[in-house]
């Protein structure tokens, strides 16, 4: 089964998404949590502080507390979530107060009160602590005080407060998931959709549709990818070049096979018929045009060393009239059918023209075997080098 990048792409941008957004989450909810502990703990401690200054504060000397400042300390208790048990320093209960109820006790006996006045518990109950405080004034004991109160944490007010704050988290890297999701989806868009348009183009190409090309959105944008569609049109350029050169050049090579063989064939026949007589002259011709042949697919073997490393090339002078010699040589007969008559006119042997755009440029010894005419008309054009043409 084919798996393409941009699914892989996007599928990786969705997990690193989402492990990111889970791992901010988790990390903010554990951090703020626990930072949130000790800011309760320590508003807890404050509340029990300010309940244990209210005993220290009511406590008079030689009568112990009032019932002014029991009923002070109650209120304060209750307020805080806090049970309290005052004891004296004797060891005996004087008061209790708290949510779950406020008793008084003196030395001869207990009034009013709930059973929390008459003892402590022994252990904290679950997500309570119990804890036992001494009671100075002036820098003198006066007594000792036993605090029940819940655990900061496990404080209604204090719970909501924890889930509200996990809940708009969870909504925020919800949110924050999604968007990380549609960022990475566009990028991995735009990092494929070039690849994609790329790949369409080469198997185009492949088919054989040469004039291929990669969009020039792709092309010229200034990143890899468009780095990578520049060198690719740049690629289907050179082939579609290479193309055209091959068959142009595959045509000229079927008009130079052409006239050498169509020679041949010609003397070979006027042979056989008789019309031409099995001379020496004769079956030169025909041995010229087979030399010729030979010079010709050299001339193709050479084309493959050409890219080669060490490949030089070594330029020669070259005697033009000697090309239109042979050029009007080969084409006498020819001539002679069409009733056409020369008058050669010999240019200075020392002259040859080296620019390309003459008809009659030099070339490498040879060259005048590859510059036979293939038609009656280039053959007067070369013939025009060392003569006139009536």
């Amino acid at each position: 089964m084919k798996r393409s990048i941009r699914g892989r792409l996007g599928a990786s941008h969705v997990l690193v998404a989402v492990l990111a957004a889970t791992l901010v989450a988790l990390a903010v909810v554990l951090a703020g949590g626990l930072r949130f502990d000790r800011y309760a703990t320590d508003v807890q401690n404050q509340r029990t502080q300010t309940v244990l200054d209210a005993i220290t504060s009511g406590y008079q000397a030689g009568s112990g507390w009032g019932a002014g400042s029991q009923a002070t300390v109650d209120m304060l208790a209750a307020a805080n979530s806090v049970q309290v048990w005052v004891y004296g320093p004797d060891g005996q209960l004087r008061f209790a107060s708290g949510p779950a109820g406020a008793g008084m006790m003196n030395g001869s006996g207990m009034m009013g009160g709930s059973s929390a006045a008459t003892r402590p518990p022994q252990v904290a109950g679950k997500g309570m602590t119990l804890r036992r405080v001494t009671l100075t004034a002036g820098g003198q004991p006066i007594g000792s005080a036993v605090i029940l109160q819940p655990k900061a944490p496990a404080l209604p007010l204090n719970s909501a407060f924890r889930k509200d704050v996990v809940l708009y988290i969870a909504l925020a890297a919800t949110l924050a998931a999604l968007l990380a999701v549609a960022v990475g989806l566009f990028a991995t868009r735009r990092i494929t959709a070039p690849l994609e348009a790329l790949t369409a183009a080469a198997a185009a190409m492949g088919r054989g549709e040469r004039r291929q090309r990669a969009a020039a959105a792709f092309a010229e944008r200034s990143d890899e990818v468009g780095e990578l569609a520049s060198t690719f049109n740049e690629m289907a350029e050179a082939i579609e070049h290479q193309e055209d050169w091959r068959r142009s050049m595959t045509a000229d090579l079927a008009h130079e096979l052409r006239t050498p063989l169509a020679t041949i064939q010609a003397r070979i026949e006027a042979l056989q018929d008789g019309v031409l007589a099995a001379t020496s002259e004769n079956l030169a011709v025909i041995g010229d045009e087979v030399e010729r042949l030979g010079r010709l697919l050299k001339g193709l073997r050479s084309l493959d060393d050409m890219d080669a490393a060490d490949f030089s090339l070594e330029r020669q002078p070259l005697r033009l009239d000697q090309v239109a010699a042979e050029a009007v040589e080969a084409a006498s007969e020819r001539f002679a059918h069409k009733q056409v008559q020369r008058q050669p006119q010999h240019a200075h042997p020392d002259r040859a023209e080296t620019r390309q755009s003459d008809p009659c440029y030099p070339g490498p010894p040879g060259a005048g075997a590859r510059r036979r005419p293939r038609r009656v008309g280039r053959a007067r054009k070369a013939a025009a080098c060392a003569g006139d043409l009536a």
